[in-house]
């Protein structure tokens, strides 16, 4: 009779389990992956909240990555690019310095050089030397590589610029520069 016994047990014991399993299958609709069993929607137990930003004006331009981009670009030339680092730099420069910069451009254009000359140059340190909402004083540490007659003959220097950005209708622009 102890034999019968335990195989009742052992069905009941089973038959709750049974029970249990349903249960909860019943209570919580979904899975470990976040699915759901009957085929529905995707749930997880931490949603994540997606809502529509609908923006009221154009994002702000922070002044470091324009001055980073003016000076690895206006550094950045060779003779044989007829110094189009210039014009890419027009964009950046306010009103004033693109006059002196198209004036550069000119008289650099003017002057015929039949040797090869080019630098390119990237920014190494960024120090903030004077900051206002509208105004900015950086200096900027630079790794220059400058090749002369030849791409092959390159040399590797540091050099600093100083240069002073100002904002203008929301939007930061060089307006001075001075390599030391």
């Amino acid at each position: 009779m102890t034999k019968q016994r335990l195989e009742i047990l052992s069905a009941i014991i089973i038959i709750l389990g049974l029970v249990f399993v349903v249960w909860y299958v019943l209570q919580n609709p979904t899975g470990k992956n976040g699915k759901q069993i009957d085929g529905g929607n995707i749930a997880t137990d931490n949603p994540a909240v997606v809502s529509e930003v609908i923006p009221t004006a154009p994002p702000e331009i922070l002044p470091n990555p324009v001055a980073r981009t003016f000076v690895e670009r206006f550094g950045s030339f060779s003779t044989e690019s007829d110094y189009k680092n210039i014009e890419d730099v027009l964009s950046l420069v306010t009103t004033d310095l693109q006059v002196q910069l198209k004036q550069l451009l000119k008289d650099s254009r003017a002057q015929k050089n039949n040797s090869f000359y080019g630098v390119s140059t990237k920014v190494i340190g960024f120090n903030v030397v004077e900051s206002t909402d509208t105004e900015m004083k950086a200096e900027i540490i630079t790794q220059r590589s400058e090749s002369i007659e030849s791409p092959a003959n390159t040399s590797v220097r540091y050099q600093n610029i100083a240069l002073q950005l100002v904002k203008l209708d929301g939007e930061w622009l060089v307006s001075d520069y001075t390599w030391e």
